[in-house]
């Protein structure tokens, strides 16, 4: 069971990160100057995604630790680590969805304010 949400886990918070990605690139063939703006207003959502990314990759690292599981409390204290990672994964991986289209509006909203400025 572990494995499997491990590995979804860090499907999806890759998927968010290639998207994120898209949007970059979407925004480099319609206007050069726009990446700065687009790269900006994406990159705590882009954190986010790494950070999602690389917690599963921990959780897995934790269950393949060679350790005596004989224990009931070692067993109970993996499993608590490892459930906590996965979670702290997946609360990463819907902030960063839940912020990506309002950091995109802000950005463009923020473009499209900031020429006007200069001009008085």
């Amino acid at each position: 069971m572990g494995n499997r949400l491990i590995a979804v886990l860090a499907f999806l918070n890759a998927l968010g990160l290639f998207g994120c990605m898209i949007l970059m690139a979407s925004a480099v063939s319609r206007d050069p100057t726009a990446v700065t703006w687009v790269t900006q207003a994406l990159r705590l959502s882009v954190r986010l995604f790494v950070i999602g990314c690389a917690l599963p990759a921990v959780a897995w690292g934790i269950s393949a630790m060679e350790m005596n599981r004989a224990h009931d409390r070692v067993r109970i204290l993996e499993s608590w680590a490892m459930y906590l990672l996965l979670l702290a994964s997946l609360v990463l991986f819907f902030v960063g969805s839940w912020r990506v289209p309002d950091s995109l509006l802000a950005g463009v909203s923020f473009r499209d304010i900031q020429p006007a400025q200069h001009g008085n």
